[in-house]
């Protein structure tokens, strides 16, 4: 599986922002809402737990470079509408 490292994280006042690079060499900036955080993941689970699982999700179906270079997590379910429940369950 391809190796992914969370990089100059943020907190937001409302979630949080950060770069996710991948072994591919490209890099991500993915912002998260704190909102869709609490749907998704469990209080045991990081943020960046979050991410790099939703990432390997996303790698799953498209290479690195077809990633969008600036996202909010919530927008993979307009691509894939099976990612929240997806996602939840690998957490």
């Amino acid at each position: 599986m391809s190796e992914l490292t969370i990089q100059n994280q943020k907190q937001l006042a409302d979630g949080w922002r950060f770069d996710v690079k991948t072994a591919e060499g490209t890099t991500h900036t993915v912002t998260v809402d704190r909102d869709y955080y609490d749907e998704l993941a469990s209080d045991s689970t990081s943020v960046e737990d979050l991410a790099k699982e939703s990432f390997r999700f996303l790698l799953e179906r498209e290479p690195a470079s077809a990633i969008l270079p600036e996202f909010n997590l919530k927008d993979i379910a307009t691509y894939f509408p099976e990612y929240p429940k997806k996602i939840t369950n690998r957490l």
